[in-house]
């Protein structure tokens, strides 16, 4: 998980100071990824 975050830092030049919360970040970035792609093929 550690080497994912620093992945996830460097892509969005970040720093997560809380890494239990990576998690809850990394769900939410799914989401948001699915709902753009729901979004884009009804277009």
């Amino acid at each position: 998980m550690q080497e994912k975050l620093h992945a996830i830092e460097d892509l969005f030049d970040i720093s997560i100071f809380q890494p239990e919360k990576a998690s809850n970040i990394m769900s939410e970035a799914k989401e948001l990824l699915t709902m753009h792609n729901l979004v884009k093929c009804r277009n």
